[in-house]
């Protein structure tokens, strides 16, 4: 005669809930893990920073030519296009993994009012795009004194 544990064949039955769920979590960060590089390959990383002079943009684009880069504005949109071109594949060398990503990149920002879209300063240096857009005068903070009664 075996006596009946009730507690245990929960704990047994929780187990095994644990380990589906982990076998599931780790089937779905393998898939969602590949979608996400997809999509960082797709959409560059940007760094958008302010400082009382600027609106700073730093769009990380490695090995991209900086002649495959267009910045242009329209409206309150500012756009960066750029293309990284696929190197010829060389006679004799088989690839084992290809990670990297080729084709057409492209981000678009709406600019908020009291930028001066003419003035636009670009750099690009190390795969790195800076873009700095100056405020305009009436944009500048200002300081007022207020007098308490």
């Amino acid at each position: 005669m075996i006596r009946w544990q009730p507690l245990k064949e929960f704990e047994d039955w929780q187990e095994r809930m644990r380990q589906d769920v982990e076998e599931l979590e780790n089937r779905m960060n393998r898939w969602f893990g590949r979608a996400v590089r997809e999509r960082e390959a797709i959409m560059p990383a940007v760094d958008v920073s302010e400082d009382e002079k600027n609106l700073h943009f730093e769009i990380h684009l490695p090995g991209i030519d900086k002649d495959n880069i267009r910045v242009t504005i329209e409206d309150d949109t500012l756009s960066v296009k750029a293309e990284r071109k696929r190197e010829k594949k060389e006679e004799g060398k088989t690839y084992l993994r290809t990670e990297s990503s080729y084709g057409v990149f492209f981000r678009s920002f709406r600019i908020p009012a009291g930028y001066d879209m003419s003035k636009i300063q670009a750099n690009f240096k190390n795969g790195i795009l800076q873009l700095d857009l100056p405020k305009t005068p009436e944009a500048k903070p200002k300081t007022v004194e207020v007098k308490v009664a």
